[in-house]
C-alpha cells in the first residue's frame, strides 16, 4: 500500500511534470505517450533504488544522480531535435526541478521544522506540502515553456548559453544533494544550517546573474569585433579593386 500511495501522490505527478515539459519542447521520436509512460516507470524505479541505498548504505544522493542521467538519455535518444537543443532542455529541466525542490524544502523547514518530508512518510500534511510544491513547479515550468517557445523553440541554441547553463546546474545540484542529506537526517537540521543554505542559494543566483551578464557583454563585444573585421576586409577589398581599376585606366 505504501508503494502505491508513493507512486500515485509523489512519482506520478512529479514524473508528469518532468516528461510533459520535455515533450512540450522537443519533437518525439516515437509515440510520446509511450515514451512518457516508460520514463515515469524508470523514474519510479530510480526512486526505489534511492530508498534502498539510503536505508542500507546511508547514501542519499544516488537517485538525484540517476535522475540527472535519465533526463539526458531520455532527451537525447527519444527525440529528433538537434543535439545541442536536446542537451539544453534536459539540463534546463533538471535545473528547474532541483532549484524548485531546494527552495521549497528550505521554506518548509523554516515554517514547519517538525514536518517529515521523506518519501516513505505518508501523512496528510506531507502530501499537502508535496501537492503545493508540484503546483508551483508546474507554474514555473509553464512560464519557462512560454519563454522557450517565444525566443528559442525552433532555433539553434547559442553554444555559449549552453555552456553557461552547466554553471548554475552544478551549483544547484550540489545544494540539492545537501538538501537531500538534510531531509533524510533531520537531526542535522538547525536554524544556522538552514540560514547558511539559504545564503548559498541567494549568492548562487546573484553570481549566475552577473556571470550571464558578463557572458552577454562578452558575446556582444565579440560580435562587434567580428563585424568590424568584416567591414575592414570589405573596405580593403574595395580599395584594392579601385586601385587596380585606376592602374588599368592610366595604361
Amino acid at each position: 500500500m505504501q508503494y502505491l500511495t508513493d507512486f500515485l501522490f509523489r512519482c506520478l505527478p512529479s514524473g508528469l511534470l518532468v516528461f510533459l515539459f520535455i515533450e512540450a519542447n522537443l519533437t518525439s521520436k516515437y509515440n510520446k505517450y509511450l515514451q512518457i509512460s516508460a520514463g515515469i516507470v524508470v523514474y519510479y524505479v530510480i526512486g526505489l533504488i534511492g530508498q534502498y541505498f539510503n536505508k542500507n548504505y546511508n547514501i542519499a544522493s544516488v537517485d538525484i544522480l540517476f535522475f540527472f542521467a535519465l533526463l539526458i538519455c531520455y532527451c537525447i535518444f527519444f527525440h529528433r531535435d538537434s543535439f545541442g537543443f536536446k542537451l539544453f532542455i534536459s539540463i534546463l529541466t533538471i535545473l528547474i526541478m532541483v532549484a524548485s525542490d531546494l527552495i521549497f524544502a528550505l521554506v518548509i523547514f523554516l515554517l514547519f521544522p517538525n514536518l517529515d518530508f521523506q518519501i516513505e512518510h505518508t501523512t496528510i500534511p506531507a502530501y499537502v506540502a508535496i501537492s503545493v510544491e508540484y503546483f508551483l513547479i508546474g507554474i514555473i515550468s509553464y512560464v519557462v515553456y512560454l519563454i522557450i517557445n517565444k525566443f528559442r523553440f525552433g532555433q539553434s541554441i547559442n553554444k555559449k548559453a549552453l555552456i553557461f547553463i552547466f554553471f548554475p546546474v552544478s551549483q544547484f545540484l550540489i545544494l540539492g544533494v545537501l538538501a537531500k542529506v538534510l531531509m533524510y537526517n533531520p537531526e542535522l537540521i538547525t536554524a544556522e544550517i538552514i540560514m547558511l543554505v539559504a545564503v548559498c542559494v541567494v549568492v548562487s543566483v546573484i553570481s549566475d546573474i552577473f556571470c550571464y551578464r558578463g557572458l552577454i557583454q562578452n558575446s556582444q563585444l565579440h560580435e562587434t569585433k567580428m563585424r568590424n573585421e568584416q567591414l575592414e576586409y570589405e573596405r580593403n577589398t574595395q580599395y584594392r579593386y579601385y586601385e587596380k581599376s585606376a592602374t588599368y585606366s592610366t595604361k
